[in-house]
């Protein structure tokens, strides 16, 4: 499974991501959006998602987010393609 996290743009990681260079993908509002391999949402106070970084030869990054920072969690099987506006990586390119 993938998963797509939208971070609130007014809260402060999503300021964070939204300033991040490289840029982030956006929704039309503004809000970062994060393309993760893995989410766990058993901790009370942060989600830990693993996030891939292309730039970084695919290494993964681990990143403990705020519940309160974040919007919504969209999943999504990796078989299938990605939601309407997400081209696919080239490295994902066959």
């Amino acid at each position: 499974m993938r998963y797509l996290i939208v971070l609130d743009a007014k809260s402060p990681v999503g300021r964070l991501y939204a300033k991040a260079k490289p840029p982030f993908k956006k929704t039309g509002e503004g809000h970062p959006v994060l393309e993760c391999i893995d989410v766990d949402l058993s901790n009370h106070w942060y989600i830990l998602a693993n996030h891939s970084l292309a730039q970084a030869g695919g290494k993964r990054q681990s990143l403990f987010l705020p519940h309160g920072s974040v919007v919504q969690i969209v999943r999504y099987d990796e078989t299938e393609e990605l939601p309407m506006g997400f081209p696919v990586p080239a490295s994902d390119r066959s």
